[in-house]
């Protein structure tokens, strides 16, 4: 909140040194006046693109602007951006001081992963700068849910694990994605199998978790991957996951949805 500013005399001063003794009321009307400040800030979208399995997906972008990372509070600032995509929802990200991020949330995951790993790659760079490397779930201008991508070693030499999490806007409950880099399918099997056991014991096991996990499998580092291994990586790690002693509270047993990506 320091980076929002509300009138004092004639010039703004940070939110976060006010206090409710100050002249202007309460805490909740100083920070109703440091919002429609922020608002004053007219900041312009460039557009941008990238492409996820030769599909182009739309992204706009504010860099390098000052109070840009604040602005993913400025409701208008995000209902403009999403007429411009022509969308009713969308992903929103300020990985570091001066930058804000969108795209589509209803992109197809693959591209929604693409869009969370470059966010997770500016925030890394920003040093002193970066904010977060979450991803905020926006709808109708405000922020709804959050999908946060936590990256794993670089290099493809290794079998890695990048974990992300995507959280339902309507009903607040959360769905664990998985995507590995691996060099063969066995190792990719195996690295797999430790972190589903990782994400059984501290996430499945919590009632706001989905029973579902969702995999995804880099294709390009894995030579010796098709979709009939896929296939039976998928019911091994089905099989390994239901043996867990750990049962998911909901009830429902474990399921996963796995997808090769390119």
């Amino acid at each position: 909140m320091d980076h929002l500013f509300a009138r004092r005399g004639r010039g703004f001063q940070p939110l976060g040194t006010l206090d409710a003794q100050e002249p202007g009321g309460t805490l909740e009307a100083i920070e109703q006046e440091a919002l429609a400040n922020l608002a004053r800030f007219e900041l312009g979208w460039a557009r941008g693109e990238f492409d996820v399995s030769g599909e182009k997906v739309e992204m706009l972008a504010c860099l390098d602007a000052p109070n840009a990372d604040v602005k993913i509070l400025d409701r208008a600032f995000l209902m403009a951006a999403a007429d411009t995509l022509e969308v009713k929802s969308l992903c929103v990200a300020i990985p570091r001081v001066g930058a804000i991020l969108t795209i589509n949330m209803e992109s197809p995951l693959k591209a929604q992963r693409r869009f969370a790993g470059m966010v997770a790659k500016q925030h890394a760079r920003a040093g002193d700068m970066g904010l977060t490397p979450a991803v905020f779930c926006v709808r109708a201008g405000e922020i709804v849910g959050m999908a946060e991508w936590i990256p794993g070693p670089e290099g493809q030499d290794v079998a890695h694990v990048r974990a992300f999490i995507l959280t339902n806007e309507q009903t607040g409950r959360k769905t664990q994605g998985l995507n590995v880099v691996a060099p063969d399918v066995e190792s990719l099997a195996g690295v797999l199998e430790q972190a589903l056991s990782k994400v059984i014991e501290e996430k499945l096991c919590r009632l706001e978790y989905e029973p579902t996990v969702l995999v995804g499998v880099v294709r390009a580092t894995a030579p010796d991957m098709t979709g009939q291994r896929a296939a039976r990586l998928r019911g091994r790690l089905l099989r390994f996951m239901r043996r867990h002693p750990i049962q998911s509270p909901t009830g429902r047993p474990y399921e996963i949805e796995l997808t090769l990506e390119e």
